[in-house]
C-alpha cells in the first residue's frame, strides 16, 4: 500500500475511452474518404523554360497514380509536365540566374486518400491518375522527389545533377541515377515496396539510402566509381557489381545475413548470429582509380553482394 493510500477507503480507476466515440470518428473519417466515385479526373500541363537559368532547383510531391521522371530532348523547357490528377495542383516557378520550380497537388488527409482510392479503382484505364513529368538536360538541376501512392519509373540518366534526393512513397520505384562523371550526391529514403536503383556506366556518386520496406536492389554500371552507404530496414539488400571493379564492403548485420563474392577478401569481422560484421575487399582496391565502396548498416534482412 502506498503512502497516499488510507486503509478502508475505496479507490476508482476512471477510464475515459470510449469506444462509441472512437466509432463515431473512424466513420466520419471512411465518410470523407469515400469511394473513389464520382470524381472529376482532369488532365493539364504545367511547363516553364530554360530561358537565363543557369541551374534550377526542382520539387515534385507526387501524389496518387504512375508517375514517370525523364529527360527531355530537343527543347527549351525546363520542365514539362503533363499530369492527370483530381483535386487540385500548385505550380510555382521563379527567379534567375537560379530557378526555383516546384509542383505539387493540393490535399487534405481525407482528399489524399481518395484519390488514392481513384488510382487504384481506374488502374488500366485511359484516363488513370499519372504524373508524366520531362526535364532539362542542359543545366544543372538540384533535384528533390517526395513519394505518393503508386509505381514510379525515374530516367535521369542524362540529368546534370546538383544534388538528388527523394523520398519514397508507397509502391514500386525504379529510378536510373545521372550518369555525370563528375561527382554528386544522392539521398534516397525508402517507402513501401521494392526499390530498384541503378548507377549508370562512368558514373562518379556519393549515395545514402535509407531504406524503409521492402527490397532494395543496386545495380552499378562498368566504370563507376561510388561510395555507397545503406542504412537497412525491412528486407533484403541486393547490390550487383561490375565483374573486375574494385571494391570493399564494409558491413554490420541486424537480424539477417552478410553474402559476398568469394573474390573478395575477408579482411576482418565477426560470425555472430545476430550483428555479423566484416571487411571485405578486393586485391585491385588499393591501387584502383576508380573504387566502389559500400557501407552496410543493417536492419531486418541479408546483404546480398553479387
Amino acid at each position: 500500500m502506498s503512502d497516499n493510500q488510507q486503509p478502508g477507503k475505496q479507490y476508482k480507476t476512471e477510464w475515459s475511452f470510449s469506444f462509441e466515440k472512437l466509432g463515431d470518428q473512424i466513420g466520419e473519417f471512411f465518410r470523407s474518404v469515400g469511394s473513389g466515385e464520382d470524381v472529376e479526373v482532369k488532365t493539364e500541363r504545367f511547363t516553364d523554360v530554360v530561358g537565363d537559368a543557369t541551374s534550377a532547383r526542382v520539387r515534385l510531391d507526387l501524389s496518387a497514380g504512375e508517375s514517370n521522371i525523364y529527360m527531355l530532348q530537343d527543347s527549351d523547357k525546363l520542365i514539362d509536365a503533363e499530369i492527370t490528377y483530381i483535386g487540385e495542383m500548385r505550380f510555382a516557378h521563379d527567379g534567375t540566374p537560379e530557378k526555383v520550380v516546384s509542383l505539387s497537388q493540393v490535399t487534405s488527409p481525407g482528399e489524399w486518400f481518395r484519390h488514392a482510392l481513384t488510382w487504384l479503382s481506374k488502374r488500366g484505364e485511359q484516363n488513370q491518375l499519372r504524373w508524366n513529368v520531362g526535364l532539362s538536360p542542359n543545366i544543372p538541376i538540384d533535384l528533390d522527389i517526395h513519394g505518393g501512392v503508386g509505381e514510379c519509373d525515374f530516367s535521369l540518366a542524362t540529368l546534370k545533377p546538383g544534388k538528388f534526393t527523394m523520398n519514397g512513397g508507397t509502391g514500386e520505384i525504379d529510378v536510373v541515377l545521372p550518369a555525370s562523371p563528375e561527382l554528386y550526391s544522392a539521398s534516397i529514403n525508402g517507402g513501401v515496396g521494392e526499390l530498384d536503383v541503378k548507377i549508370p556506366a562512368g558514373a562518379t556518386v556519393n549515395l545514402m539510402v535509407r531504406a524503409g520496406t521492402g527490397e532494395i536492389d543496386l545495380d552499378i554500371g562498368e566504370g563507376a566509381a561510388a561510395d555507397i552507404t545503406v542504412h537497412g530496414g525491412v528486407g533484403e539488400v541486393q547490390v550487383h557489381l561490375p565483374a573486375d571493379a574494385a571494391v570493399r564492403v564494409e558491413g554490420k548485420a541486424g537480424i539477417g545475413d552478410i553474402s559476398v563474392p568469394a573474390r573478395l577478401a575477408r579482411l576482418s569481422g565477426t560470425d555472430e548470429f545476430f550483428g555479423k560484421s566484416g571487411v571485405w575487399q578486393s586485391v585491385n582496391y588499393e591501387a584502383a582509380e576508380r573504387k566502389i565502396t559500400v557501407r552496410y548498416n543493417g536492419g531486418v534482412g541479408a546483404l546480398v553482394v553479387r
